[in-house]
């Protein structure tokens, strides 16, 4: 599916679309535009991100600092995790977003149970801030919202 900039922006939860395509560049937020019919068009994992970036404005952080922290997702994952929930192979998506920017390759930035939420932080300890997005996303694939 691909998503107009009006529903990026609800996905991020601001009022203003237009200021939010701006604040997309000026902070390096990584949802990226694709050019469709004239009109800027954005796949399901850009529509993930914007719902990421919404979570982490009700914590009260910045989009600068939502910038600094989403460099550290890795988005090819999260762009397979997010088809192979679109083709319905997995029930649950679950981002997770690590404080520090100095975790090895090893750590993966979805995942897709609550189980693997608990094992990095509990076991690896590794400090994160989890962003559960696999319902949100299935209902806006449903058409829901």
């Amino acid at each position: 599916m691909i998503y107009s900039s009006k529903e990026i922006a609800l996905a991020a939860a601001v009022p203003d679309n237009l200021q939010f395509m701006q604040d997309i560049r000026r902070h390096n937020l990584p949802i990226h535009a694709k050019k469709f019919n004239g009109a800027n068009r954005y796949d399901l994992t850009s529509f993930a991100v914007a719902m990421i970036v919404g979570e982490l404005r009700e914590y009260g952080i910045s989009l600068a600092s939502c910038g600094r922290l989403l460099s550290r997702i890795d988005l090819d994952d999260l762009s397979h995790k997010t088809e192979q929930l679109q083709l319905e192979k997995i029930n649950e998506l679950i981002v997770l977003i690590p404080q520090r920017d100095d975790y090895d390759e090893g750590f993966p930035t979805s995942v897709v149970s609550w189980d693997d939420v608990r094992y990095f932080g509990r076991d690896e300890y590794i400090n994160f801030i989890p962003v559960a997005i696999g319902d949100f996303l299935k209902s806006k694939l449903r058409g829901e919202w």
